[in-house]
């Protein structure tokens, strides 16, 4: 059986690939190897619900207080 963990991150690669329709696996940040849970940079926004977008990401595409 599955932990948890692995469901969860099965079921955030099936999301990722079925609902947002990215194929594409992330990099995680600290080893730079690919995760098929993890969205790829370039489509980072995509992680937050589309009426929050603004919130996360602002005007300049960073995430706030990160840039």
């Amino acid at each position: 059986m599955p932990t948890y963990q692995e469901r969860i991150k099965g079921h955030l690669a099936h999301y990722k690939n079925e609902k947002l329709s990215i194929l594409e696996n992330g990099l995680w940040k600290k080893n730079r190897k690919a995760y098929a849970h993890i969205l790829p940079e370039l489509q980072r926004e995509k992680n937050i619900l589309s009426p929050l977008t603004e919130v996360f990401f602002g005007s300049s595409g960073f995430i706030m207080g990160e840039g």
